[in-house]
């Protein structure tokens, strides 16, 4: 995998997490990289309109007759297929399969009498396509497609391990896109808007300097209990940490500028005060725009408190993942910081019945722990402000 090319590839991805329109500058090089006829990246948010979005390569996009059969697509085709792909979005984990797998079949022959595919080679001569879900978790459809032309047979076992490499770049590019879209889209701007978001987000350098951070990261530096601002200007852990924060953001920053392959590092920070421990996520970042500096290729650090629960709502995770209403009250409170006991209390039911619930919880949404509950509850319900709020500019 740690072929130029790929190094290269890897590095362009994270472009379109500030600007989701390089979408499809990114499409039309994936398909150079795994030798396809053409890709596609749909993104479909079940709450947040603004971000639905679909991008296509070039082999889409010249068609002559492109928009008209887009057109059609969207008001038949994809809805004759929408159901379709129902095994690839229960699957474990994301992973390219064959299209007749992620329709439960075992046959390649089935394409043959599906609509869809049929639509893909008579249009675009595109056949044996591959798939994927790029979520982290099964509650979005977001699928990335590798099309290949219909001459050729399907994918070979290869060919779909070079390509699962890019899956969780790709994943965490569209995720992380997710929030600046949405400041986009209700604000007009990215980074004069950060503080309309109240999570914790810093831009740091290669080194762990401080480029740019919101309202809400200064809030958390400035208690100095476990995270803080170095003399040197630095981001840097106070306390004990299984892990070094500044290694983490080195490796990081080493895949934006095309030299690794670290898509996203998780750190548990613990704090002096003994409250609940920050849970800290670092990923690969880059500004194409050159809003931060010129030819940033750094890192994004997102520092959620765990204690501010007025961020953190688990409005919808009812719907998205079919919790009862028993459970949707004990993910409430579990979200919340409530041990197992206190939710028993509350709920006046038995400590047996509450580890039931939260079990059941935990499989429906996906998640092993807490701070994977709280990111969940985070990312369905986006803690950013409604637009007639006020702003100030972030600082550097």
């Amino acid at each position: 995998m740690n072929d130029a090319s790929a190094l290269h590839f890897i590095e362009k991805i994270y472009d379109a997490a500030l600007q989701p329109q390089r979408w499809n500058v990114v499409m039309d090089e994936f398909a150079e990289v795994v030798g396809a006829a053409g890709t596609s990246l749909q993104v479909v948010d079940p709450f947040y309109k603004e971000n639905h979005y679909t991008s296509l390569s070039n082999r889409f996009r010249d068609h002559p007759d492109f928009e008209a059969l887009m057109k059609e697509y969207f008001e038949r085709v994809w809805l004759e297929g929408k159901e379709g792909y129902k095994a690839l979005f229960s699957t474990d984990a994301p992973g390219f399969m064959q299209e007749y797998q992620c329709m439960g079949y075992s046959d390649a022959n089935y394409l043959e009498q599906y609509p869809p595919s049929l639509w893909f080679r008579d249009n675009f001569d595109i056949f044996n396509r591959l798939a994927s879900r790029l979520n982290k978790n099964r509650g979005w459809r977001n699928m990335v497609s590798i099309c290949y032309d219909s001459s050729r047979g399907e994918a070979t076992p290869e060919e779909i391990t070079y390509a699962n490499q890019f899956i969780p770049h790709l994943s965490q590019a569209v995720e992380m896109g997710r929030d600046f879209t949405l400041l986009r889209k209700r604000f007009n701007t990215v980074f004069g808007a950060l503080d309309h978001y109240r999570v914790g987000i810093l831009f740091v350098s290669q080194y762990g300097e401080v480029l740019l951070l919101n309202q809400a990261a200064e809030g958390i530096l400035e208690q100095n209990d476990g995270l803080s601002r170095n003399a040197r200007g630095r981001l840097c852990v106070t306390t004990a940490s299984s892990a070094d924060l500044g290694q983490l953001i080195r490796v990081c920053a080493a895949t934006a500028r095309g030299e690794g392959i670290d898509s996203e590092k998780l750190l548990i920070v613990e704090r002096r005060s003994d409250k609940d421990s920050y849970i800290v996520t670092v990923a690969p970042m880059r500004d194409p725009g050159n809003e931060i500096e010129d030819q940033y290729k750094g890192a994004i650090v997102y520092a959620i408190d765990p204690t501010n629960v007025a961020i953190i709502s688990t409005s919808g995770l009812a719907d998205l993942y079919g919790l009862t209403p028993a459970e949707e009250g004990v993910c409430r409170l579990l979200v919340s910081g409530h041990e197992t006991r206190t939710i028993a209390e509350q709920r006046e039911v038995s400590i047996e019945t509450v580890r039931t619930q939260v079990k059941r919880v935990m499989y429906k949404t996906g998640v092993q722990n807490r701070a994977a509950l709280i990111r969940l509850a985070l990312s369905v319900n986006f803690p950013v402000d409604l637009p007639d709020s006020s702003s100030r500019t972030p600082s550097g």
